[in-house]
């Protein structure tokens, strides 16, 4: 029984570090794509 939890918790904190890297993975990818429409918007003024 302990052991079956201890691994549930170990699943789930992976689970959650998976789903945090991807959340992270995708703010980075708007925010990079937000950036160069920046400077493609200065460049074309």
């Amino acid at each position: 029984m302990v052991h079956r939890d201890h691994k549930a918790r170990w699943v789930g904190k992976f689970v959650t570090a998976a789903v945090g890297a991807k959340r992270a993975f995708k703010d980075r990818k708007v925010r990079l794509r937000l950036t160069t429409v920046r400077e493609v918007a200065s460049h074309a003024r």
